[in-house]
């Protein structure tokens, strides 16, 4: 089971997903241009939910979990131009 915040940044919809257990990894999901909802993405398997647009971040041993958390959806955010 996966706890679920969603926040609002810039007028786009971000749900985080944590797993509680050991070993997990939390999901980062844009609801903006991800390849459905949060609550459709996190019911596929997890290789399935990241090429639908649900970002992984491994949990560290250290700290700064919080701080990869802030980074991908700042990168996300960030306007690519190629």
């Amino acid at each position: 089971p996966y706890l679920v915040a969603e926040i609002d940044v810039l007028g786009r919809c971000f749900a985080i997903a944590e797993c509680p257990e050991i070993g997990n990894a939390t999901y980062v999901v844009d609801n903006t241009v991800a390849a459905g909802t949060w609550e459709e993405l996190m019911r596929l398997s997890k290789a399935d939910a990241r090429s639908l647009g649900a970002r992984r971040i491994i949990h560290p041993k250290e700290e700064g979990h919080l701080f990869k958390i802030v980074r991908c959806i700042n990168s996300l955010l960030t306007i690519k131009v190629s």
